[in-house]
């Protein structure tokens, strides 16, 4: 009898993958770049498109002062213009956001980049909506809020924390590269070594190599807060998709947080496929792979 129910179990589990269409992919804006690996079946009715994005500061106003030229900015349109195409078909549930919490909705007062949603609502009908350059979750809602729920992913005390750490890694960043520098020019080192002893405190006949290696070690200390904040945040992520209706759900995110939330929807035998869209960069990713790297350089 028990192979007869591992046998019904397997074949449930072939038959709810199978079953799910999950809605096509334009490839002219975007490209399948990895799917969830489930252990089990998976859960149903749910199915995420975990998509990658590169963008702008939230505090950079590009409503009243609009860039020129903007990186970011193919990236965000091959976004915008997919997640149209989805709702407008009626193929999307949900979308969540990164950078908040709660729920986007018409008199929401959030703001990025300087737009709110009313700001967004009263310019989504013009022809190049789709470049404009803020959050695209929210100019989903503003254009189509009757038709999708606009979720946040995110937690603002984890994102503080995730801001400082990096802060805390520049400055020692900036300290390192002056001394590795001037290490062999003694006046040129002593206030940046200078600096160094008041900041942590250390001897006052502390030398430059003793400095880097305290540097180093503090490097390392403020990389493993950046990754510990974001794998807290990744934890956000998937939590916000078992609490959004059931259907398509597109998670709009940073491309650095996709492996951690591909990892926590694997672990919560949630369907997920990762899109890489027009003019995305690793930048964030890369940043954090030579973090690694240059915590761990030897004298």
């Amino acid at each position: 009898m028990s192979k007869f129910i591992c046998l019904y179990a397997a074949l449930t589990c072939i038959f709810s993958a199978q079953s799910w269409a999950s809605p096509p992919v334009d490839p002219a804006l975007a490209k399948i770049d990895d799917k969830c690996v489930l252990k089990g079946a998976a859960a149903p009715g749910r199915h995420v498109f975990l998509i990658k994005q590169w963008h702008l500061d939230g505090s950079v106003d590009t409503r009243t002062k609009p860039p020129k030229e903007a990186s970011q900015a193919r990236n965000q349109a091959a976004i915008f213009g997919q997640l149209d195409k989805w709702v407008q078909g009626g193929k999307l549930a949900a979308v969540i956001a990164e950078g908040c919490s709660g729920e986007i909705a018409a008199g929401s007062a959030l703001k990025f980049n300087g737009w709110t949603v009313a700001d967004l609502k009263a310019v989504s009908g013009r022809g190049d909506f789709a470049a404009v350059i803020t959050s695209v979750p929210m100019k989903i809602e503003a254009r189509h809020g009757d038709r999708i729920k606009t979720l946040c992913g995110d937690d603002p005390a984890l994102i503080k924390e995730n801001l400082r750490a990096f802060s805390d890694t520049r400055g020692v960043i900036g300290f390192m590269t002056r001394l590795d520098q001037y290490k062999n020019d003694t006046m040129r080192a002593k206030p940046y070594l200078d600096g160094v002893i008041k900041l942590y405190k250390m001897p006052e006949d502390t030398r430059v190599e003793q400095a880097l290696w305290k540097l180093r070690s503090e490097l390392k200390v403020a990389i493993k807060k950046i990754l510990e904040s974001i794998d807290k945040r990744n934890e956000s992520v998937v939590a916000a998709v078992k609490a959004a209706p059931q259907g398509e759900i597109a998670v709009v995110f940073g491309g650095a947080h996709a492996p951690g939330i591909k990892a926590g929807l694997e672990k919560s035998n949630i369907a997920c496929t990762v899109l890489v869209p027009d003019g995305y960069s690793d930048e964030e990713k890369e940043m954090i792979e030579k973090l690694k790297t240059f915590a761990g350089k030897k004298e």
